[in-house]
Parts: C-alpha cells; structure tokens; sequence
C-alpha cells in the first residue's frame, strides 16, 4: 500500500479539519438559503394579504412588536452559537458560499 505525501506539511488531522470546516460551512450555507427562501415567501404572502384585505395595520403592528421583543435574544444565541463555528477559516467560507449558491 502506497501513502500520498500531503503538501505543505499538511497532517492528516489538519486535512480533517479542513473538511470538516468545509462540511459545516456547506450545511449552514445551505440551512441559510432555505431560510431565506422561506422568508421571502412568507414577506410575498403577507404582501399579498394586505394587498386583498385579509390582514390589517394592526396584525402588522403586533408582529413588529413581537420582533423587537424576540429578536435580541435570538441576536445573542446566534452569537453565542458563531463562536463554536469556525467562520474565519477559509474552507468554512468556501463551503458557506458553494452552500448558498448550490443549495
């Protein structure tokens, strides 16, 4: 059995590393273009409703309430979850843009 010298010093640790960093960035890519997917058309149906007359100002104003209320908390769970998440790698990036734009 022949071994393939990696290049760089690259350890067999550090090429795991890599794909690992590169896997959660293609998974969280592709979690984000869902989401934003999903967000879109739910702000495409919501126009769509107040367009019609289904939905009135005053739901539109208990919805922004209930975001100014909800949103620091999830701002700050995001933030406590990005520093488990290897962001400045260069592989996470990669997987991250090949997620979003392949997903």
């Amino acid at each position: 059995m022949e071994f393939v010298a990696l290049p760089y010093g690259l350890t067999t640790a550090g090429l795991v590393e890599v794909l690992l960093s590169f896997l959660i960035g293609l998974l969280i890519g592709m979690i984000a273009r869902k989401l934003l997917t999903l967000a879109l058309l739910l702000l495409a149906l919501f126009v769509l409703l107040y367009a019609v007359g289904y939905v009135h100002p005053s739901s539109v104003q208990y919805l922004t309430s209930l975001i100014y209320k909800y949103a620091p908390t999830a701002l700050s769970k995001a933030q406590e979850l990005s520093s488990a998440i290897p962001v400045s790698s260069i592989a996470f990036i990669i997987g991250f843009v090949v997620g979003i734009l392949r997903g």
